[in-house]
């Protein structure tokens, strides 16, 4: 039986996510080689990316907020009375 040959890749990614990840495909009872296996196979499978590339609910709130608070000065705020106080400021 002939073995396939292998091609190792190689990946830079934020430590937090990672273990964010590793978690999830222990639960799934995956590591991340078959995990990054599972995707490119529905990559061939789909002929592309197997899922939507769009933004959560969340996420997009996210952009917003930052979008709307980039050319506001940078202030440190502690505590949800501080921030209230910061959102119920008139500009």
């Amino acid at each position: 039986m002939k073995t396939k040959d292998k091609k190792r890749v190689q990946v830079q990614i934020d430590e937090e996510l990672f273990n964010e990840a590793e978690s999830v495909f222990n639960a799934l009872g995956l590591n991340a080689t078959s995990a990054i296996t599972v995707f490119y196979k529905r990559v061939v499978a789909n002929g592309g990316i197997p899922f939507d590339l769009e933004l959560t609910e969340h996420e997009q709130a996210k952009v917003a907020l930052m979008n709307a608070t980039k050319n506001s000065p940078k202030q440190v705020l502690s505590t949800n009375d501080e921030l209230m106080e910061w959102l119920d400021e008139d500009e």
